[in-house]
């Protein structure tokens, strides 16, 4: 499994893995078929989470939503959209033989199959999005081989190569949005401040810019799997989602790293 050995060095797994292990047998007799061996590891070391804030990976052990009912609905409009625009869907859908499995699926809404031809450790990766008709992109080597493709920019995808390299397993988070004061500090010194309350945060992207300031910056801070968000696009607010037993904490730290900037959290 070198693809895999590759992409586990290009991006570390979790240290606490969300629906990482499971009864496999199980899961293969559901669908009626053998899953591939690097599937099984992927699980195994990453479980159910996201790639890059963009790419997420679906186990079959997440019961909420698990890697079988998010393929069955996936295959599900695949179906509808055939029967509506005969032409518009490249392959066949699974269990038809040599037909397209999903198991990951992007923000973008493009779909991540394996088609099943031949035997499980020999299926292909199939990335695949409605919008693009009979368009798609195939790469050989499985599942770790294509994430590590794409993440990696060793092949040219229309999965757009990441500009960070991630893997956030998935957690329960409560959510709640901060409004500030009207500033009195430049917009550097407030996400540094940001920052300070969050040492081991990690910037995850922006979005737009107005008279010098981003309108939107992201932060994912991994200690304690919160993640923030300073927003600029109506008023000046911090949105931030963090595990329940977390989110008090959080807030706190917040509201003193801003007042120390000289802002305070309105009501």
């Amino acid at each position: 499994m070198g693809a895999l050995e590759d992409l586990l060095a290009l991006v570390p797994p979790p240290a606490s893995a969300t629906s990482a292990s499971g009864d496999f047998a199980a899961i293969e007799a559901d669908l009626g078929t053998a899953l591939p061996a690097d599937y099984k590891a992927l699980i195994q070391r990453y479980g159910y989470g996201t790639f890059c804030d963009f790419l997420h990976l679906w186990s079959p052990f997440f019961a909420a939503c698990t890697m079988m009912s998010q393929a069955r609905e996936a295959l599900d409009a695949d179906s509808q959209l055939a029967r509506v625009a005969p032409n518009a869907v490249p392959f066949a859908p699974f269990p038809t033989p040599d037909g397209a499995l999903p198991w990951a699926r992007t923000d973008n809404g493009d779909v991540v199959y394996w088609l099943t031809w031949g035997k499980p450790d020999e299926w292909p990766v199939a990335f695949w999005n409605p919008r693009a008709g009979q368009k798609y992109d195939l790469v050989e080597g499985g599942a770790a081989a294509f994430l590590l493709a794409w993440i990696s920019g060793a092949e040219k995808l229309r999965c757009p190569k990441p500009t960070f390299t991630s893997f956030d397993a998935w957690r329960e988070r409560a959510h709640v949005t901060l409004k500030l004061s009207a500033p009195q500090s430049s917009f550097e010194a407030r996400l540094s401040a940001l920052l300070a309350a969050f040492p081991d945060a990690e910037r995850r992207g922006e979005y737009g810019e107005e008279e010098d300031e981003k309108r939107q910056v992201h932060f994912v801070a991994h200690t304690g799997s919160c993640r923030v968000t300073y927003d600029t696009v109506y008023g000046h607010n911090v949105r931030l989602a963090a595990p329940a037993e977390e989110l008090d904490a959080a807030r706190a730290r917040i509201e003193r790293a801003f007042a120390a900037v000289g802002c305070t959290i309105l009501p």
